[in-house]
């Protein structure tokens, strides 16, 4: 069986630092930075190329829809 309280400790500085980073992204709409792929604005752009690539890193397919939303 799965101990999970374990398998979550061995990785939960990690997890710190990603949510800290995260949370540092102001994500907010911002329609004066609209473009292609960050229909949302730039800031909400990175925000979304930063929970993708940790979702790669972690060993998940990852998939962009336009900038729209993530798939992990």
């Amino acid at each position: 069986m799965i101990d999970f309280k374990s398998e979550v400790l061995k990785i939960k500085d990690q997890m710190i630092e990603d949510i800290k980073m995260l949370c540092a992204i102001p994500s907010t709409q911002d329609d004066n930075t609209v473009a292609e792929f960050a229909p949302f604005g730039k800031a909400n752009r990175q925000a979304l190329d930063a929970m993708l690539k940790i979702g790669k890193r972690d060993g998940f397919k990852v998939e962009d829809v336009d900038g729209y939303a993530g798939h992990i």
